[in-house]
């Protein structure tokens, strides 16, 4: 079966995105800095615990998982100190360290999905006429249809524009929504019925698909298209591209998408 991908929003950011679009709730100033030679996450000295006369030791971010993974727990927690430090450089390249131990706790998948719920139960608390209730009930028809039922593909990115659009027709004006937080209301809401896949490369957002798609084909085509857009990507790049950086990235998954419209699921 041809699986079919779908542009919801045309302005679609890369994932994770650039530290200004996500620490919206204060300046870059007044956020504590964060001392690179010590842990991103604790920021101090930390005694190994089976030997409390040794200081534990510091890992560097090294692959695409652990600077993903990273970058998807602080959104969860909206750490805006560390999110400040994520930008779209390598995060080995910027000697970034972590204790082992704090990165454990912090990146816990039990520990994100709690609080994620508690986000959830608060958000929804706070809709006392239940507009982003509604939101959501509409919002899920559409996915229930265009991507389910249709098996086509999407990110999530894109539908973080779409709800928003939703939420603004319930009167609820809003600029943008976590990610994380709509993709926590998807999977309580579809279970398993929706596969969530998050690419080899951290600055492409999740690719979003029916459970019915063999997921192995659908990603190893992504992935390829993924590795030829950066090779034309790295073809084409002349000068004026470190003279106005910003004019030539505007939507890079989306481009990424488009490069990967057909599958042969």
């Amino acid at each position: 079966m041809e699986g079919e991908q779908t542009n919801f929003c045309p302005e679609s950011e890369s994932f994770p995105g650039p530290p200004q679009k996500l620490l919206c709730r204060r300046t870059r100033s007044s956020i504590p800095r964060t001392d690179l030679k010590k842990c991103i996450i604790c920021q101090a000295e930390k005694r190994q615990k089976r030997n409390r006369r040794l200081l534990e030791r510091l890992a560097r971010c090294e692959g695409d998982t652990t600077p993903a993974t990273l970058c998807y727990a602080a959104q969860v927690r909206q750490d805006e100190r560390v999110l400040l430090e994520i930008d779209q450089q390598d995060l080995w390249a910027k000697d970034i360290q972590y204790h082992a131990s704090c990165y454990a706790s912090y990146v816990s998948q039990r520990a994100l999905e709690q609080l994620l719920k508690k986000d959830v139960a608060e958000e929804d608390a706070e809709d006392s006429a239940g507009a982003k209730q509604r939101a959501f009930a509409s919002f899920a028809m559409y996915v229930a249809e265009h991507v389910i039922n249709s098996e086509t593909v999407t990110n999530m990115i894109d539908l973080c524009c779409l709800f928003v659009e939703f939420l603004r027709k319930e009167g609820i004006d809003v600029s943008s929504y976590r990610t994380c937080l709509l993709k926590a209301r998807l999977k309580e809401h579809f279970g398993d019925v929706l596969t969530f896949h998050r690419p080899r490369k951290r600055t492409v957002t999740e690719y979003v698909f029916s459970s019915h798609i063999s997921a192995g084909p659908l990603v190893e085509k992504c992935d390829l298209a993924m590795t030829a857009a950066e090779h034309a990507a790295e073809e084409s790049f002349t000068m004026d591209d470190i003279v106005q950086p910003t004019e030539q990235h505007s939507a890079p998954a989306v481009d990424l998408f488009n490069a990967a419209k057909v599958f042969a699921i």
